[in-house]
This record gives C-alpha cells, structure tokens and sequence, in this order.
C-alpha cells in the first residue's frame, strides 16, 4: 500500500500490532509503467437481513486500482 501503515487486519485486544500484514503485490512489465492506487475497503460492519450487524472478515479487503502506461 505504497507506504501506508495501518494495520489490514481488525485489531483485537489479544493483537494490537500495527503493521500492515496483507499486500497487493505488482510487478510492472519492461514496456509499460505501473500505476497503481489502493485503500482499506470493508473496515466497517454491515448489517444483515436479520438485522445483525456483522464484519466480513477479521481482515480489511484491499482496494486496488492499476494503471498501466
């Protein structure tokens, strides 16, 4: 994430670490240069048919938007 620090996964009290342990890994080809932007998705909880409100995950998705030039 280029740099961003925040942690990827839903800290807990037992996990407090603040380091970002899940990537999105590009490798640019020799003909084309690589942009690439990304953000922490599905950070919040969302709320069930039943009217639960529930995280997707104990991990945060990443968001990925690449470009190549």
């Amino acid at each position: 994430m280029a740099g961003d620090t925040r942690p990827t996964y839903r800290p807990t009290p037992r996990l407090r670490t603040t380091r970002a342990i899940d990537h999105l890994l590009v490798r640019p080809s020799a003909s084309h240069r690589v942009v690439a932007h990304t953000k922490l998705a599905f950070e919040e909880p969302i709320l069930l048919p039943d009217n639960r409100s529930v995280y997707l995950s104990d991990h945060y998705g990443i968001e990925g938007q690449i470009e190549l030039t």
